[in-house]
């Protein structure tokens, strides 16, 4: 077994639970829309920040001037956006509320694109299938040539 069948055997229980923790946390995540958008959106706008201004620090520290100069430039610019649309944010939020409340009150939206996504995964694990077969076909044919080579020059 090598590359990605060697890796699933060996994590696939933490790659399937880490897909329905994700699950999960989404859920949370239009619960908390749900309850305080304001609160959220401010959150995450201000852990945008934090986290361009670490990769500031962090480019200085290891002098990477480029990943400086390109995160102050990003920060500079998504601060005049959030300076420039700082009403339509407002007006984002309120729709973001309207939005959330729909779909808790309408759970089928939430889970109808779940449909497209499980018949992906048949249709890539059936291709991935159909690939190791044909892998494991042509190592048989090959074998089977050696085999009949090292017959007829025995003979």
């Amino acid at each position: 077994m090598s590359g990605l069948a060697s890796v699933f055997s060996t994590q696939g229980g933490i790659i399937v639970g880490m897909f329905f923790l994700s699950i999960v946390f989404a859920m949370v995540f239009v619960f908390l829309l749900k309850k305080f958008p304001k609160c959220m959106v401010y959150s995450m706008i201000v852990l945008i920040y934090l986290v361009f201004i670490a990769l500031i620090v962090l480019g200085i520290i290891n002098s990477i001037w480029w990943m400086v100069i390109t995160f102050a430039v990003t920060l500079l610019i998504m601060s005049c956006m959030l300076f420039c649309f700082r009403d339509k944010i407002r007006t984002g939020i309120l729709l973001l509320q309207v939005t959330t409340t729909f779909m808790t009150e309408r759970p089928s939206v939430i889970i109808a694109p779940l449909y497209p996504l499980i018949f992906s995964i048949i249709f890539f694990v059936f291709w991935i299938a159909a690939m190791v077969a044909e892998l494991y076909w042509l190592s048989l044919k090959t074998q089977l040539a050696q085999t009949d080579s090292n017959v007829s020059t025995s003979k």
